[in-house]
């Protein structure tokens, strides 16, 4: 009970309690002084130039084995298709699709029955989509590795580049079906990074930083 009013004293809600610890503390007076960079904000410029070191080796590693990966992905193909005469009694036409297939069964007979041995043009196709894929996770991992070196002298574009290169790799990789080590590690760095910059010390020290720009 309040001892003034008589009137039982409101405790805080969960909302009240969620809503007080994700309010920013107000912005201290500006002194002027250089800023002192936050242990987060070094931890953000490592994690996104870690990230943009393994963009570039996708990147280079895409474009520099594009003939090896197509010569085996021609290879898996022609192996493949010589199992069909033992799977499902042979090629096209004579595909004989089993009573009851179940879901292996029945991914043997769609591929026999329509997969051709790789010509010129499906050597062609991959050759482009690898080349188009290496360079842009090239010009990715070089807009984080900008970004960061960006952050490290106080501008606030470095933080933008970073999180131009988190949202369009993971909107990239997640439409194309992309799966790698190398693709993950970047991922989850990047995200590492950009979330550091947008919360606690590294986003009071961003905004102290935007406060100076418009000055």
């Amino acid at each position: 009970m309040s001892a003034a009013s008589g009137e039982p004293t409101r405790r805080p809600g969960f909302f009240d309690s969620f809503r007080a610890a994700m309010t920013p503390p107000p912005l201290p007076d500006d002194d002027g002084k250089p800023l002192a960079r936050p242990w987060t904000v070094l931890l953000s410029v490592v994690l996104a130039i870690v990230a943009g070191l393994a963009l570039l080796f996708v990147g280079v590693a895409s474009v520099a084995t594009v003939d090896t990966g197509a010569r085996e992905a021609a290879t898996w193909v022609d192996d493949r298709l010589a199992e069909c005469q033992d799977r499902v009694g042979g090629r096209g036409e004579a595909v004989v699709v089993p009573e009851n297939p179940n879901q292996e069964q029945q991914a043997w007979v769609d591929f026999c029955r329509d997969q051709q041995p790789w010509g010129d043009e499906d050597y062609s196709n991959y050759k482009t989509t690898n080349t188009i894929l290496g360079i842009s996770f090239g010009v990715f991992g070089l807009l984080s590795i900008v970004g960061a070196v960006l952050m490290l002298r106080e501008k606030i574009v470095g933080r933008r580049m970073v999180i131009a290169a988190a949202v369009v790799l993971v909107a990239s990789t997640l439409l194309l079906g992309l799966q790698s080590l190398p693709l993950l590690v970047a991922t989850l760095f990047l995200f590492a990074s950009v979330a550091l910059t947008l919360i606690g010390p590294g986003s009071r020290y961003f905004q102290v930083l935007r406060r100076r720009a418009r000055s």
